[in-house]
């Protein structure tokens, strides 16, 4: 059995290519790996809302002082036409129930779930208004305040 010199000639031809290849998936690996390592040496710069707009809000919890200053009152549905749905529990109040309204917004929420809130953000969950006692604001008449 005899090769011709054309099986020779493509066989040189297919292990060129080979060898060639081989040299770029290796190049290639290696710019990749380089790259990847400058990348994480490189200090990244974080830009978040703090970076552009001062008057941000921090979330951290409510004062242990301002929290004691909001009003609690026993929830009645007499004194509220569409009733109140407490936005982190998501389940309605019902007659009885101890609550809190947020002086600012007027936003009422089961006395501890709004607590467990306060623990970790100082905004009103609903319209993220900051929370604090402010003496314009009136409290909202015929409910009574219970101090905790």
């Amino acid at each position: 059995m005899r090769i011709s010199s054309e099986i020779v000639v493509a066989a040189i031809i297919f292990f060129f290519m080979m060898v060639v290849l081989a040299f770029n998936l290796y190049l290639y690996a290696k710019w990749h790996l380089r790259s990847a390592l400058r990348a994480h040496s490189r200090p990244r710069f974080d830009f978040t809302a703090i970076d552009i707009d001062p008057l941000r809000v921090p979330d951290h919890g409510l004062e242990a002082a301002v929290l004691q200053s909001l009003r609690v009152t026993v929830y009645r549905a007499t004194d509220f036409k569409e009733g109140i749905e407490c936005a982190i529990c998501l389940s309605q109040l019902t007659d009885g129930e101890v609550a809190r309204l947020l002086p600012k917004c007027g936003h009422g929420f089961h006395l501890d779930c709004i607590d467990m809130w306060f623990c970790s953000h100082s905004t009103c969950p609903l319209c993220r208004r900051p929370i604090g006692t402010n003496p314009n604001v009136q409290p909202m008449s015929g409910l009574p305040t219970i101090h905790a």
